[in-house]
Formats: structure tokens, sequence, C-alpha cells
């Protein structure tokens, strides 16, 4: 192998590494092997605090990372814009676009990590010879899951995701379909992939002969009672019918006893969720309803129809009944990854929880390491 291309190395821990981009091709070889890789510079030892995070949201916000250091560190390291930083071995890394030096000399250098990287490529539809044009939509038709991503890739309009990223072609054994115009690589991925129950993984990798960074569509995890021992959660929960009822009285058009009336009774329980609507022609229909109701004034109404929906609309937003549970998870044993699915169980509320990792932050601090999850919307 020429050049500085490093592939097959042996990894063991965690290191922060700084490299910079190389383009080429080996010397025995055809122009098709044209290739990239990091040619690694430094292993960054010195700083004040690294973070780097990665998220499902396709927002630069939860899909970056930051290191600082000081002056005299920056210069050591000989760090420009456009290069590299990656945990070895780990969805972790981005490229550094920022570099921002303040007045008390500390440097600060960051940037998008690999998965928002892939947000900037835009989804094209495939060009159709025939109509000397554009098609619609790229058509993906039940194709294997790692597949479609490869398509995806290949669709960008500048295809420089072959720069540095490579799709795996491992078989998931889940087929999809999907179409995408103009989509932005990143969000389509992740929205995709989600619609199936798979999640997508970006990895750093030595080994290959090819591109560094490895794209893959996985299986999430599903983490319950069996690993409770692995990782601590705490659960807030809360159960509120203070302004829960069960019947709406809606009054439509007309006055006194012309006035429309409709009773609308909620029904829930285990095995339906829905609205009952009736007429009160007599007493005994309303003395039958239980007290617990809520008027809904609507003299404006078009039909019965139009007066029930906006009646049950309405309802909606201010009196059902609250239950409200929300997880954290304090600390971990073991590694998790986005997508993967966290339950938990109130016994005092009687509330079942279950939800996906959607944020995974790694921070390095005094030599320490720590990772932070963050759950749900």
């Amino acid at each position: 192998m020429q050049g500085n291309l490093i592939y097959g190395k042996e990894y063991t821990g965690v290191e922060i590494i700084h490299a910079r981009l190389i383009e080429g091709y080996y010397g025995d070889r055809v122009i098709e092997n044209w290739t990239t890789w990091f040619e690694e510079i430094n292993i960054i030892t010195k700083y004040e605090k690294a973070e780097f995070q990665i998220s499902n949201k396709a927002d630069y916000n939860c899909n970056d990372f930051e290191i600082k250091l000081f002056q005299e560190q920056f210069i050591h390291y000989d760090i420009k814009e456009k290069d590299w930083i990656y945990i070895p071995e780990s969805e972790f890394g981005g490229r550094i676009e920022i570099i921002d030096h303040s007045e008390d000399g500390v440097v600060r250098v960051g940037g998008p990590n690999f998965r928002y990287f892939l947000n900037r490529r835009v989804i094209w539809p495939t060009y159709n010879k025939t109509l000397n044009a554009r098609n619609d939509y790229l058509i993906l038709d039940n194709i294997e899951a790692n597949e479609a991503l490869r398509i995806m890739c290949e669709n960008t309009y500048v295809n420089s995701t072959a720069e540095v990223f490579e799709v795996l072609t491992k078989n998931t054994g889940i087929y999809l379909s999907t179409k995408a115009r103009y989509n932005y690589l990143f969000e389509k991925m992740v929205s995709v992939l989600a619609e199936n129950k798979l999640r997508l993984k970006i990895t750093h990798s030595y080994d290959t002969e090819t591109v560094p960074l490895k794209i893959e569509a996985v299986r999430p995890k599903i983490l319950n009672e069996l690993y409770n021992s692995d990782f601590n959660i705490e659960i807030n929960s809360k159960i509120d019918i203070t302004n829960s009822v069960k019947t709406i009285l809606a009054l439509g058009k007309g006055e006194l006893h012309e006035r429309k009336l409709l009773l609308i009774n909620h029904i829930k329980n285990e095995d339906e969720d829905r609205y009952a609507v009736s007429i009160p022609y007599d007493k005994g229909v309303i003395g039958s309803i239980d007290s617990n109701m809520w008027v809904f004034d609507y003299p404006n109404c078009e039909s019965d129809e139009d007066l029930a929906d906006k009646a049950i609309e309405a309802f909606k937003k201010d009196h059902l009944k609250i239950e409200e549970i929300s997880l954290n998870i304090k600390n971990s044993k073991i590694e998790l990854n986005l997508g993967d699915i966290i339950s938990g169980y109130d016994e005092i509320t009687g509330l079942n929880i279950e939800t996906e990792i959607t944020q995974k932050i790694l921070t390095f601090t005094n030599g320490n390491i720590n990772y932070t999850y963050k759950v749900g919307d």
C-alpha cells in the first residue's frame, strides 16, 4: 500500500485523532481505484475540553463537535481549516470548519460531525433521456436497506459523498420503498430508516482499503428489564383528571328550545378510543349521561357534522385525562447507541414508557470520559 493510507490498524483505546484528507490512487492500479483517506497527523492529548455529539435530528446544533485548546496547544498540533477530528472506530468525529480564537488565549475548533456533513448533499431524481429532463422522483421500490442508502448517495447532485463515505454491502434483510426529490441526504436517510425500524450508523474505520467512513443501516437494540443492571433510569410521571370530562354538550344554531343540541360521549378503554354522537330528544337520554360534562358553544355551525367535529377538536385540547411520563438515563455501564429503545414503568401511577435514544454526547474533561444520552423529542 502506497502513501499514508492506514487500514487494518489495531485500535485499542479512546483517542482524539487529528487528520487531513488525502486524495490519490495507487501506483500500479487503474484510475477507477482513485480513493481518499485520512493522513493522521496528531493524537490530541492536551486540551481543556472536548465534546462530540450525534443525533438523528437533522439539526447542526446537535450534530457537531468542539475542542477547547490553549493557543500554544493549537499551534503545536498545526490544526487547519478543513482538517478532520475523530475518535477512531466510532461514530464521533467531523470536519473542522470553525476556528475561534478569543482574547483569553483559548482556541475553540469545531464543525459538523460525520452525520451532518451528509446533510449538505441533496438527492436528485435520475435523468431521463427520453424526456430530456429529470424524472419526477428518485424511486426506490422494495430495495434492501443498505442498497437503498447507496443509491441515494450516488444520486446526490455532486457525488462528493464518495470522497470520504462508503455504504457497506451488508444485507439487513429489510427491504424498503420510498421516493426522493431534492431532499437533504442525511435527513432522508434517517427518516426512511426510522419508518422501517432501522437506524443510520456512520463510523470511522481502519479496516478498509478504500474510504475511511462507513455508512450502514442497523437494527436498534430494545433495552428492557434484562438490561436494568447495566444502566439506571429516572422516571417522572403524572396523572391529572382535574379538567377531564366524559361528555360534551355541543350547542349549535337556534335559540332557546329550538337550539341544536348534540351529546358527544368520549368512550375510551383498552380496546377503543372513540366519540359517540347522539341527539338528546327526551329527558331519559339526558338523565342517563354522566354529570361530568363540558359545554361547547358554536352558534355558527354549518351542520351537525361541523358542530361535532369542532366540539371534539376543542375537547381534545383541554379536557382529556392528562397522562405524562418521562424517562432520563442517569448513568450506564454499557455504551448505548442512537435509536436504542428504552422502556420503563412507574408503579405509583401505573404508566408505561417506551422511548428512543435520540442524542448521544461524548465529553472529555480533565482526563475523564463521560457519555450523556437524551431520549424522545
